[in-house]
């Protein structure tokens, strides 16, 4: 679909549900996909939607602003200028093949409260603000949050070298979106700038339809931690390779992906695997090399470990371990799946490794280390809090 040069009336009332749904609706239009919603960050559908809403903010009496991210702002004064805000929002890019409301409806409704509020805002003692953070699925750059993180001060210069399908990298494209990358630090917000946050979201499960409920709160916001697992094998003929002598990545892939599942179930951790890639790709060729993603969530960094894992002493950290792991004093686990009987011996070091069946890493050994920073860099992929 290719974004027109403006967006029509919706007829609807100000500030009523009416009006956000259709407003929702005329967000669709900006989409680089010419049969479904797909709006990444710091694309021209990106720059044509932040003008849009800066205008709906304009019509609710909001000041718009564009910060050093993409970010879109808007704001209003409270009963003295410079008072800290009441942000309310959510974000504006899409995944691919989105829905309407998956963000977009946050940020909309946050502009219907300013539109309904009207003078009343002039009163409050503080400051009122809508936020359109610019990214937040990470579907562009492979790393989420990124408009949030800018928001928050946590922006990290090895950011700059992400690159999207195109092989652009992230730092060419917040110049060709017309952003001077030295300046993304100014995007940060102080706390002593906010009040509070927030964001009206839509249920992306099942149980406010199933209990014909119309609206509920968020009791927890689950951290996530997402990582690209890579298992190799060796690439053979199908028709001339037995069994006995298979070394077949797609089968590894598979029994991993069905232990992970087996082992976060009882933890109130949720494993996804999303994504996988297999090469050489041939339908007559076993797989010498899978690569399967990998995001979980859980309400605490506890619930990513399974009940009955023995860490004395130890340290684990963005990792996954089944319920017969040992770590033993001194050692260290990071970005590591460990399954099936794995003991981790004191003193040892583990980085953004996979290992199973009743391997032993000895005392004082290192697995995994010499590659750590490249490894990092290119395979993690994290997010802090996702909402």
């Amino acid at each position: 679909m290719s974004a027109p040069t403006d967006l029509p009336t919706s007829g609807a009332a100000v500030g009523s549900a009416a009006e956000v749904l259709a407003r929702c609706a005329e967000l669709d239009l900006y989409s680089s996909h010419p049969e479904h919603l797909e709006r990444v960050y710091l694309s021209p559908e990106h720059a044509a939607v932040n003008r849009v809403v800066a205008r709906w903010m304009t019509r609710a009496g909001l000041a718009p602003r564009q910060d050093a991210a993409g970010n879109q702002y808007g704001r209003r004064e409270g009963r003295e200028p410079g008072l800290p805000a009441l942000l309310l929002g959510s974000h504006l890019d899409t995944v691919p093949d989105a829905g309407s409301y998956d963000g977009m409806l946050g940020v909309l409704m946050g502009i219907a409260v300013a539109e309904r509020l009207g003078d009343r805002v002039d009163d409050l003692p503080f400051a009122l603000e809508v936020v359109g953070f610019s990214d937040e699925e990470g579907t562009r750059f492979g790393k989420a949050l990124l408009g949030s993180c800018a928001a928050a001060g946590t922006w990290d210069p090895a950011w700059w070298d992400l690159c999207d399908a195109g092989g652009m990298t992230l730092r060419t494209a917040f110049e060709e979106f017309g952003l001077d990358p030295r300046a993304v630090g100014t995007a940060a917000r102080r706390p002593d700038e906010l009040v509070g946050y927030l964001e009206a979201h839509i249920e992306q499960g099942p149980y406010l339809e199933e209990a014909d409920a119309s609206l509920g709160y968020v009791t927890t916001i689950a951290g996530a931690r997402r990582f690209v697992l890579e298992v190799e094998g060796e690439a053979r003929h199908a028709g001339g390779t037995p069994y006995d002598r298979r070394k077949d990545a797609m089968v590894g892939a598979a029994e991993c992906i069905t232990a992970i599942e087996r082992m976060v179930r009882p933890s109130g951790c949720i494993a996804t695997t999303g994504r996988i890639e297999a090469r050489p790709g041939a339908v007559n060729v076993i797989a010498g090399h899978v690569e399967v993603s990998l995001d979980l969530r859980a309400a605490t960094d506890e619930a990513l470990l399974s009940p009955g894992v023995v860490v004395s002493g130890g340290s684990v950290t963005r990792s996954v371990l089944s319920p017969d792991v040992r770590v033993e004093d001194g050692a260290d686990v990071t970005g590591s799946v460990l399954l099936n009987g794995v003991t981790v011996g004191a003193g040892a070091v583990v980085r953004n490794t996979i290992l199973d069946k009743n391997v032993v890493v000895p005392p004082g050994a290192s697995i995994g280390v010499d590659a750590e920073a490249d490894q990092v860099a290119a395979a993690e992929r994290e997010a802090v809090v996702d909402r």
